[in-house]
């Protein structure tokens, strides 16, 4: 059997089995790509099955590949019909896509090079497509297989946790003045790596009004407290209030009453 190889194409050492056994390696060509197998005699009405192993070289054009092979017999009298196979060679991953890499660093704009940066587990990143994954425990994420081009990566706020706030440590036009959502442009088979950072919150601020009057009607005092909170929700809230001394014998007012 005489076997041409596609363009590209590499015969593997030591791969060849005939019926399953394993034998000697074809005769190949100064080019590589012609093997020579020999099969020796084949009874009437059998079937011998040779098998072997090509790898893919680097360069290899992309499309279909397609291997051909010819045997012939008696000393070249009998020859067979040509018989192809043919296998669809594509581009490799890393050539036509991109990975995007990160961190979301929970230690305001100091240096995420710094052994002490500390990462915010927990936190989806979305790209514009809907994809989106979850930072790990140091605050990494990666996205593989992105198209190149202009893309949009942003964190999901309602995963934050509330005592953080993203800031803009690296001022630049890509951020579009929205922290947590910037632009990269990716070009096929790079790999890019894009920050967020993020910042503990200020403590939130309200003020509470306190108003309080008073008023007699038949000897009896009422008192009228008036509380007005803020946007902040009020937990565990006391309130301690002195109320005057006990009226003498000679006072109009004879007990105080609360409203």
């Amino acid at each position: 059997i005489i076997d041409t190889l596609p363009p590209g194409m590499r015969y593997q050492s030591g791969s060849t089995t005939i019926n399953g056994t394993a034998v000697a390696d074809p005769a190949i060509s100064t080019d590589g790509r012609t093997l020579t197998f020999s099969l020796n005699d084949i009874v009437d009405g059998t079937v011998s099955e040779v098998r072997y192993v090509v790898e893919v070289a680097i360069g290899t054009r992309t499309g279909d590949a397609i291997n051909r092979a010819v045997a012939n017999a008696n000393a070249g009298v009998l020859v067979s019909n040509e018989s192809t196979a043919s296998v669809r060679v594509k581009q490799d991953f890393v050539r036509t896509r991109n990975i995007l890499m990160g961190r979301v660093i929970a230690d305001e704009c100091d240096s995420h090079d710094s052994e002490n940066a500390k990462g915010l587990a927990g936190v989806r990143i979305y790209l514009e497509n809907g994809t989106y994954v979850v930072t790990d425990e140091q605050g990494m994420f990666h996205i593989e297989g992105v198209k190149p081009g202009s893309h949009v990566v942003q964190m999901d706020l309602d995963t934050l946790a509330p005592h953080f706030e993203p800031v803009i440590c690296d001022e630049h036009s890509r951020f579009a003045g929205r922290a947590f959502s910037r632009f990269v442009d990716l070009q096929a088979g790079t790999l890019w790596r894009t920050d967020f950072h993020v910042k503990a919150a200020p403590p939130p601020k309200a003020e509470v009004e306190l108003s309080l009057n008073s008023s007699v009607n038949d000897h009896i005092a009422t008192y009228h407290l008036g509380m007005k909170g803020g946007d902040i929700a009020l937990d565990n809230m006391r309130l301690m209030i002195n109320i005057p001394e006990t009226p003498g014998p000679s006072s109009l007012i004879s007990s105080p009453k609360w409203k």
